[in-house]
């Protein structure tokens, strides 16, 4: 592979496979988001789910909850310093079938404290969540394929399509912060982030510091950029 963004997507793709991931990000956190999660899911929540009768609809009600939380967490990971984790995703400079694969350690890391949340505050079963990640993962393999389908009246108002999530990776300024969604394009709409057009779109980032010099590197710039923006956010703050 002599595309170096491919390269990086690689690294995700097979470190997840192997399950490595996950104990990367266990190593670079410290184990912090880990711990706060198991806290969370220990303390226990409201079991909202127990309120819901039947078990498709109980289903349906993960599903539901499991994408809008995934909406939330991806409008989170734009902010800063968090945005510093999320750039790496957004230094991709085409897609792939891997792509989806491609993230920051410490970004798993906070997305396993909103998995949690979630879990705790509805008490379901692992399996719903199990069902929702894997549809969400495919979901996501079909969004990063680099296909420009716009998915008609669905894609206007029921599904995020393809060509909606490469808009929302595009490097041209006028399309940040649009097209969050992950499977339902309903959200976006909800909280007006939505957006279409038929311009030519180029993923990427308008100053990329990402793909020159190796996915460990790029590790550990993440890290660095993190901790310089926290601490900038700290000191506006207090």
């Amino acid at each position: 592979m002599k595309d170096k963004s491919t390269q990086g997507d690689f690294w995700c793709w097979i470190l997840s496979i192997l399950n490595l991931f996950d104990f990367f990000t266990l190593l670079f956190s410290f184990g912090f988001f880990y711990v706060l999660s198991i806290v969370f899911l220990k303390t226990g929540g409201l079991n909202l789910l127990s309120y819901v009768p039947a078990v498709y609809l109980q289903c349906l009600v993960i599903f539901c909850l499991g994408d809008l939380k995934h909406y939330l967490w991806h409008r989170f990971m734009h902010a800063l310093p968090f945005w510093e984790l999320h750039k790496y995703h957004h230094s991709a400079t085409e897609f792939n079938l891997i792509t989806t694969s491609r993230g920051h350690f410490l970004e798993r890391g906070v997305l396993v404290f909103f998995d949690s949340l979630l879990f705790s505050l509805m008490g379901a079963p692992l399996a719903y969540f199990a069902i929702f990640l894997w549809i969400k993962e495919f979901y996501n393999q079909l969004l990063h394929s680099n296909l420009n389908w716009s998915l008609g009246w669905f894609g206007k108002y029921i599904f995020v399509s393809p060509k909606a999530h490469k808009l929302h990776h595009s490097k041209a300024p006028e399309f940040y912060g649009k097209n969050f969604g992950g499977i339902f394009v309903f959200w976006d709409r909800l909280f007006g982030t939505f957006m279409s057009t038929e311009k030519e779109i180029t993923i990427g980032l308008e100053e990329n510091p990402y793909n020159a010099y190796g996915f460990w590197w790029d590790m550990m710039e993440g890290v660095k950029a993190f901790g310089k923006s926290s601490l900038l956010l700290t000191k506006k703050l207090f």
